[in-house]
């Protein structure tokens, strides 16, 4: 009984180190991030911070398509098959030099759409992000494969690191938005660089794609991206409508809000990134309990650290940020709300992704974008940016509720899904 305890022990310990590991890697990266916004917002304006997040809408809808996303059917598959990893690897780093490009193309129309022509230059300079990553995508996927998260860790925390460093010396330099640029472009260099060393592989790529790798890979990845293009609709549609409606100012007192409010969800990726390589290893039998503790710990941990930070908000907005950024604290309080039910959505998503499901996690989500719009633009119309802050909250809500009953209504964990 005693060697059994013992080696249930060391198993428990070897699943939790992962996420200490990403979880300590997300708090060092978000102390970076913190303390460079909390530069910026002394150096820029909260305008700048608005312009970026017109940017943003740019790069990350580009970023829907990035190799790291094609790479990921290899944490699910795995990397004995030479002929799929190859394929992969060519497909991902193709990937890369058209995101690039499009990422240029875009520029004039988007910055027509704000009537902003200073966004030309630096939406199409952020095309050097998906430049500087090419080729990761894969050595990433490795390390989530044999779950080498404290490799990972350490990448992104470099990463984060020369952001902060790079963005602080151009903003000090007068640079202004294109201090965004400059940081976005050195994290994903250093970040990239890390990855690559550290997994120590030596890809196989060709342009010459087998055709079995890509109709193996085809639906996996085409289920992710729609999934997550469907996200990006339903929850980049409120920066749109604001930045469009009510200027960039309002968009920058948002964006800033946003990120506030969205904090507890990212370090949920992070250990949703060893969720997803854990249930992908685990037999389907085992998969519901796993994901059961999953949610029951997210409720229990989540709901008082939301609560904490709405009540901490006006204080640290005006002790931090300073009192231009006032008008943000009423919108991190309700967005607060939307975090916590994004979390709720993550977890499941990141469940169906695991199990190969990713076509059924795209369906739901696309079922909610004629939706998103028109609730934020009803609440632009009826409270301004405070209004949109509400639908977002409100309709995340109700969509996370949904979701989940969709799938307990369904079969999530299905014998075919090994």
């Amino acid at each position: 009984m005693r060697d059994v305890a013992e080696a249930n022990a060391s198993d428990a310990l070897q699943r939790l180190n992962p996420a200490v590991w990403m979880v300590a890697g997300f708090a060092a990266g978000k102390g970076l991030q913190f303390a460079l916004q909390i530069v910026l917002a002394r150096l820029l304006a909260p305008a700048d911070f608005g312009l970026w997040a017109m940017v943003l809408l740019v790069t990350s809808f580009t970023a829907l398509f990035k190799e790291q996303v094609t790479a990921q059917v290899l944490v699910q598959r795995g990397f004995d098959d030479r002929r799929l990893v190859e394929g992969v690897h060519g497909l991902a780093l193709a990937a890369s030099g058209v995101l690039a490009l499009a990422q240029v193309a875009l520029a004039l129309p988007v910055a027509h759409f704000f009537e902003r022509p200073e966004l030309m230059a630096p939406i199409a300079a952020c095309g050097a992000i998906f430049l500087a990553q090419a080729g990761a995508g894969c050595h990433d996927a490795w390390l989530q494969r044999h779950l080498r998260f404290r490799a990972l860790a350490l990448a992104e925390v470099a990463g984060a690191l020369a952001r902060t460093l790079a963005a602080c010396l151009a903003a000090l330099a007068g640079a202004g938005l294109w201090a965004f640029v400059v940081g976005e472009v050195a994290l994903c260099a250093v970040d990239a660089a890390c990855k690559r060393r550290t997994s120590g592989l030596v890809l196989p790529w060709s342009l010459r794609f087998d055709r079995r790798a890509l109709a193996e890979t085809g639906r996996f990845v085409g289920g992710l991206t729609g999934a997550n293009l469907a996200v990006q609709l339903n929850t980049g549609a409120d920066n749109l409508v604001v930045g469009r409606l009510l200027g960039a100012e309002a968009l920058g007192h948002y964006s800033v809000a946003y990120s506030l409010a969205m904090l507890p969800v990212l370090a949920l990726h992070q250990i949703n990134r060893v969720q997803f390589a854990t249930l992908a290893r685990l037999p389907p039998a085992e998969r519901p309990a796993t994901l059961t503790r999953a949610l029951g710990h997210y409720a229990v941990i989540a709901a008082p650290l939301h609560i904490l930070a709405a009540f901490a908000a006006p204080t640290l907005v005006a002790l931090v940020y300073g009192d231009a950024w006032l008008p943000a604290v009423p919108l991190v309080q309700i967005l607060l709300a939307l975090s916590f039910a994004r979390g709720f959505m993550a977890i499941l998503g990141t469940a169906l992704n695991a199990m190969h499901r990713t076509l059924d996690n795209a369906i739901f989500n696309w079922a909610l974008v004629p939706f998103a719009l028109p609730a934020y633009l009803i609440g632009a119309h009826l409270g301004g940016v405070t209004g949109v802050a509400w639908a977002a909250a409100i309709a995340m809500a109700l969509a996370a509720v949904a979701f989940a009953w969709l799938l307990l209504r369904s079969d999530p964990y299905p014998e075919k899904c090994s």
